[in-house]
């Protein structure tokens, strides 16, 4: 009789969990299609069911925000009897990451209007603004930006702003949109060293570099960004920031390669690497860490071209002058084997350094 008793309890309480189980799913499934009396329905029953979570951790509010069910967040700010707006999910995101990422303005206001944090972080630090940036969401980005949200705020892992995400996106209007708001995004570097101009360059994004050109000339510091361009043969781009920033071409990098050490290493055409070249004429004997000059990249890039071209303007003695007991530079133009600059050089010093170095004389060439 006991044992019978107790079965049947057994069984009562399965039930009620299979049926509360069942109403759980339910909850979240109204809540994604955003059936508004179904959740009405099930909140009259359960008021729990407001904050419970699913596997995500997200509430009914997040997944209202997802699918941009302005109806549905209504009715859960309204019937809310605790603070939903800030309940995050398993990554830190609120309702309001939600409505960015997923592109719902409509939503984003009836958040912020319930005082939903603007500037809320995730379990990254990226906050709302970030996530609209990321995704593109131009017209979001333009509605909190009027709200004020910090567009200094920084990624905690990498120190990027949110100008820093839409350079490397290719998002041009946003991009404007950011830096009429703050002009001294233009400087913020990230865990790199890097401004947003930088990431723009570095993944090849013309209209971005063109939109932060507009917002004014860039400086001194953005002198390594000319750099970047041509060491990764972007002519469109090296031409652009070159026009606002002449100061690259004097401006060596850490490892004291000149604009035309870049130039000449990346082969670039011709035309360019002459473009580059008349901007700074000196450039052509100047020595980079290594003692070598732009002269002795070409020889060793086998560029006849630029060799021919140069060799006019330099003596026989800058040629040869170098720091071994013969030119190592003469020794690249062996290996080289550049027929012009042979022709060139003096046979006599000619003779000797084939000699030293053990390569068989030319014949007929002198």
């Amino acid at each position: 009789m006991g044992n019978s008793k107790s079965q049947n309890i057994k069984h009562a309480n399965s039930n009620f969990d299979q049926s509360y189980y069942s109403k759980k799913c339910r909850w979240f499934d109204a809540a994604a299609k955003g059936d508004v009396p179904q959740i009405v329905q099930l909140l009259v029953e359960h008021p729990e069911f407001l904050q419970m979570v699913d596997a995500e951790s997200r509430t009914a509010l997040h997944h209202g925000a997802i699918n941009g069910h302005t109806k549905l967040v209504t009715q859960l700010l309204t019937l809310a009897t605790c603070d939903i707006v800030s309940a995050k999910d398993r990554i830190d995101w609120t309702a309001l990451h939600d409505a960015a990422s997923s592109g719902h303005p409509a939503v984003v206001l009836q958040l912020l209007a319930a005082g939903a944090q603007i500037d809320a972080a995730d379990s990254s630090g990226r906050t709302p603004l970030h996530c609209a940036v990321i995704k593109g969401n131009e017209s979001i980005v333009r509605l909190l930006v009027f709200e004020h949200a910090n567009v200094l705020a920084t990624d905690w892992n990498t120190r990027r702003t949110a100008l820093h995400f839409a350079a490397e996106k290719g998002r041009g209007e946003i991009v404007a949109l950011l830096l009429e708001a703050s002009p001294s995004l233009m400087s913020w570097v990230d865990h790199n060293g890097l401004t947003a101009l930088h990431v723009a360059v570095g993944h090849c994004q013309a209209n971005v570099v063109k939109k932060m050109l507009a917002v004014g000339p860039i400086t001194e510091a953005h002198a390594s960004a000319v750099h970047l361009a041509v060491s990764n043969g972007f002519e469109d781009i090296a031409d652009m920031l070159l026009q606002q920033c002449l100061v690259a071409a004097y401006t060596p990098d850490s490892r004291g390669n000149t604009l035309l050490h870049l130039t000449v290493k990346a082969k670039h055409t011709t035309l360019f690497v002459e473009r580059v070249w008349r901007l700074n004429l000196d450039a052509l004997r100047q020595m980079n860490h290594d003692r070598v000059t732009p002269f002795h990249l070409a020889i060793r890039t086998y560029n006849d071209r630029l060799v021919e071209m140069w060799q006019w303007g330099l003596t026989i003695d800058e040629i040869l002058s170098d720091y071994g007991p013969y030119a190592t530079r003469f020794k690249l133009v062996v290996e080289a084997q550049c027929e012009g600059l042979f022709q060139h050089l003096n046979q006599d010093v000619a003779g000797t350094v084939f000699e030293y170095f053990g390569f068989e004389r030319p014949r007929g060439r002198y």
